[in-house]
């Protein structure tokens, strides 16, 4: 009897993470902070105490388009930059905090565009 239990429990709690996916594991539906890689992972219980949020760690390409300003000489330029990332699991948290592909790449848009902006205004300055 006891070996019984302990079996299905031990049963419904051993989860597989496929290739090319991690996993950011929760308890009782809030994220524990913990990150699993593929592969065999314990997760007691599952899905009613311990959980798992896949998360395909995939290849990502992002255009990123800038508006069209002026050179020193007034020619009209306009540049885009083909930017391709992939999750990593060391990340994952704050990956998952701000909204997975959709969020993670709205802030790469925001960070690369400030730091050229900064780079710029940087140069401008300097130059007088």
């Amino acid at each position: 009897m006891l070996f019984g239990a302990v079996s299905l429990v031990l049963g419904t709690s051993l989860r597989l993470i496929p290739p090319r996916h991690f996993a950011v594991v929760t308890c009782f539906g809030r994220r524990t902070g913990e990150v699993r890689i593929e592969g065999l992972g314990l997760f007691v219980l599952y899905p009613w105490v311990y959980a798992a949020h896949l998360v395909p760690a995939e290849r990502r390409t992002r255009n990123i388009s800038f508006p069209q300003v002026l050179s020193r000489d007034f020619a009209q330029i306009r540049f885009e930059i083909d930017l391709a990332w992939t999750p990593s699991p060391e990340h994952g948290i704050s990956y998952v905090d701000n909204g997975e592909a959709t969020g993670a790449g709205s802030a790469v848009d925001a960070i690369l565009k400030d730091r050229l902006r900064s780079r710029r205004n940087r140069r401008m300055v300097s130059a007088y």
